[in-house]
């Protein structure tokens, strides 16, 4: 549809749905296990393809033919719009871990280790907003670094999540659909 923005991690957060619908997880944490393996491939290539997306729109000509002719967008309104746009490339890379690591806890039925990944990725974006407003005077590349800022905490939180997750699952060994809490530090 013409107008709407262009999001390019869109999809690539769809990934958090693949891990429960493929992979269940007493085998998931394998690394010889073909579904999980093909999981982590596919999600290279969305990663990789997201941001390869991004920066043809952000850095090529095509990309400002896109924005101008395309969308409409002004050309002052497009020059100055060009640094948050590069800016907005990085996003593919904490979407993807978030996804990722999303999509692997759901697959193990433990989403209460999720509950602070929110509450972090709001602490980034006002912390983001409270220290990069020194670094930039404009709103918009300020607003999306902030949000960058977000978004990495979010995906650092969750991949912790994950990874402690798939460390308890290692130590259980096969055969275990459910973790106890206890076992999982904090």
């Amino acid at each position: 549809m013409l107008g709407t923005p262009l999001r390019t991690d869109g999809w690539l957060d769809e990934l958090k749905s693949v891990f429960p619908a493929f992979c269940p997880i007493p085998r998931c944490h394998d690394p010889a296990d073909k579904n999980a393996a093909q999981i982590r491939r596919l999600a290279q290539w969305m990663l990789g393809a997201s941001i390869v997306l991004s920066a043809v729109v952000a850095y090529s000509p095509i990309g400002h033919w896109v924005i101008c002719e395309v969308l409409g967008v002004g050309d002052d309104l497009a020059q100055r719009g060009r640094l948050p746009l590069r800016i907005f490339v990085l996003f593919a890379l904490p979407v993807a871990f978030r996804a990722y690591s999303t999509g692997f806890i759901t697959a193990a039925k433990r989403t209460e280790l999720l509950a602070t990944s929110s509450g972090a990725r709001i602490a980034g974006v006002f912390a983001g907003c409270a220290v990069l407003q020194f670094a930039t005077s404009d709103g918009a590349t300020l607003g999306v670094l902030a949000l960058l800022t977000g978004f990495s905490a979010e995906a650092a939180v969750a991949s912790r999540a994950a990874w402690q997750l798939q460390q308890t699952l290692k130590r259980k060994g096969p055969g275990h659909d459910r973790v106890d809490l206890q076992a999982i530090p904090e």
